[in-house]
């Protein structure tokens, strides 16, 4: 295995020592729910030599909360939920007159519920190509901007589809070649929630992803584009099991939910209801942390300051957090919403971290770093692109610049 994983790494060097800066191609590559542990249990040699003959980090904490399209969306934007405005999965406009979720694609699909500046929306106004085989945000108009081609997520398109169209993307004559890329692949994700993170399924289902890179990769290496790319592959957070499904708090036992609306996924739950003010919100915290032994319910005000929650409307006035590996539900007729493996659990959570590798001709090779956040991808990927910042970013957040290397260099 070490023999092939060196070969690959050997393949993804070959010729990307004089790229010039103008030519650059990124592709940004998420495989949903893949943490670094879970990586560990399987070979891998694709991920294994892009991360040799690149840069990898130990791990990448997300933002609160660990799902899907707030992480996803830090990751294009470089902002926390909070400041770009998809706040979760299912979350309301500040009104409450109308909810964003996954499942309304109408809602998906309309760009007032997203702010900041995504990569792929700098890059088309500033004369790049953006392409997209999913990922969040890029199925709506962003400042009135889409990719030049996006589609809309369909689970049932297999990975060798999506790795096919992609390279016939990058075949294309420079002309019409895309400058910036996204492919996403949703198998790990799927799998470890039905099947538990370390189980034979998610073990098959991340092999599945590496052989789909080894396509890609493959055949990226017999295209002329091959010595300008940049691979950056994430995931937008981990997955753990839950420890004791039979130990499960039912919060309507402590308090009575009245008219709130309840947004629940097993490992967290929000309160909506606009008529609680502080101090009523703050009592129900008070009774929910006096009964329950294995999580937290905080306010707005109380949540932890890393969390970056913040008093827009989008926020519950309640929210609370199992800690990692327990569960709640609103009513014990819930109890049947909660899988095997799940995220959700507080982003310090060692099983919530997510995964980062980056590798490309300049990139520094065979770097490692301890840890990133998942906002700490923008700046690197607005830099391999040449793209100017739409803001100064504080020096934490540049710490992926520090492994940018001038191509010659690399050469050397």
């Amino acid at each position: 295995m070490r023999t092939l994983t060196a070969l690959l790494a050997v393949t993804l060097l070959a010729g990307c020592a004089t790229v010039p800066d103008d030519d650059a191609v990124v592709i940004l590559i998420s495989i949903d729910g893949l943490g670094p542990k879970m990586m560990q249990s399987v070979d891998t040699p694709t991920l294994d030599a892009l991360s040799a003959s690149g840069l990898s980090a130990g791990g990448m904490r997300p933002v609160f909360p660990t799902m899907t399209f707030p992480n996803h969306y830090s990751i294009a934007t470089g902002l926390y939920p909070a400041e770009h405005g998809i706040v979760n999965n299912t979350f309301p406009n500040a009104d409450r007159s109308d909810w964003y979720t996954l499942r309304d694609r109408s809602k998906v699909q309309d760009g007032r519920w997203y702010g900041g500046d995504p990569v792929w929306v700098l890059a088309e106004q500033n004369g790049l190509t953006a392409k997209s085989y999913y990922f969040v945000g890029t199925e709506a108009d962003i400042n009135g901007i889409r990719p030049t081609i996006a589609f809309n997520f369909d689970a049932s398109v297999s990975g060798i589809e999506r790795v096919d169209t992609v390279l016939g993307w990058l075949a294309l004559p420079a002309a019409d070649r895309p400058q910036f890329v996204t492919l996403y692949f949703e198998d790990v994700d799927t799998n470890a929630h039905r099947y538990g993170p370390m189980a034979k399924n998610t073990r098959d289902a991340i092999r599945d992803v590496d052989e789909y890179l080894r396509r890609l990769v493959d055949g990226i290496n017999r295209l002329p584009v091959a010595d300008a790319m940049h691979y950056v592959v994430v995931s937008d957070h981990g997955l753990d099991r839950y420890r004791i499904r039979q130990d499960v708090f039912v919060l309507d036992t402590v308090i009575d939910l009245g008219n709130a609306r309840i947004v629940e996924g097993g490992a967290y739950l929000n309160l909506f209801d606009p008529s609680l003010d502080e101090a009523r919100a703050d009592q129900i915290c008070e009774s929910v942390n006096r009964h329950w032994q294995h999580g937290n319910c905080y306010t707005r005000r109380s949540a932890p300051a890393g969390w970056r929650v913040s008093d827009d409307p989008r926020y519950p006035e309640v929210l609370m957090v199992a800690d990692e590996g327990f569960a709640l539900v609103s009513t014990e007729q819930e109890r049947s919403r909660i899988s095997i493996g799940d995220h959700g659990w507080p982003p310090e959570a060692d099983s919530m971290q997510a995964t980062f590798i980056a590798s490309g001709p300049r990139i520094s090779k065979g770097a490692h770093i301890d840890a990133i956040r998942v906002i700490d991808v923008y700046p690197l990927l607005l830099e391999l692109l040449g793209l100017d910042a739409p803001r100064e970013f504080p020096d934490e957040q540049r710490v992926l610049l520090d492994y940018i290397v001038d191509p010659r260099e690399r050469a050397e």
